[in-house]
């Protein structure tokens, strides 16, 4: 009897989807940047109650202002208006498993198109971000790795 508890709570914690709420900061020395100029520190704040996500951070690159963005929205493979930094647009966030989640932001225009897969490690302690950007410049490709600073 106690075999069957365990393996059926096993079963059900490793079906529980990854919380991403918290205080997230940039090791930008662990992040892999591929040409793209990378910020002297990102700070993302993050409260998930599944299916709701909600995020907002600051960019600081060396000689710039602070850049903002944020989402208000779910993750389930519906459109949400999004604003980036290239411009407005919709973005769509979907859950691939218990510790991924992708999505996929068109600019109105049509002229970017970015793609990001987000895994959470299994201890909650980084989070990895793999970029894909398109714009009229070209294709980018990156890698950003997050650490949590602190749980809501």
């Amino acid at each position: 009897m106690l075999l069957v508890l365990l393996v059926l709570t096993a079963g059900r914690c490793a079906a529980e989807v990854a919380n991403l709420s918290g205080t997230w900061r940039l090791n930008v020395n662990k992040s892999s940047w591929s040409g793209v100029r990378r910020p002297e520190m990102v700070v993302l704040q993050i409260d998930h109650r599944e299916p709701v996500l909600k995020f907002a951070g600051t960019v600081d690159h060396p000689n710039e202002e602070t850049r903002h963005f944020a989402f208000d929205g779910l993750i389930d493979g519906k459109e949400y208006p999004a604003q980036r930094s290239y411009g407005t647009g919709a973005v769509v966030f979907k859950r691939i498993n218990d510790h991924t989640v992708s999505s996929a932001f068109r600019s109105d225009d049509g002229q970017c198109l970015e793609s990001t897969e987000i895994v959470v490690a299994a201890d909650g302690r980084t989070l990895r971000q793999h970029i894909k950007l398109t714009t009229p410049a070209g294709k980018r490709e990156w890698t950003e790795v997050y650490e949590r600073r602190s749980v809501p």
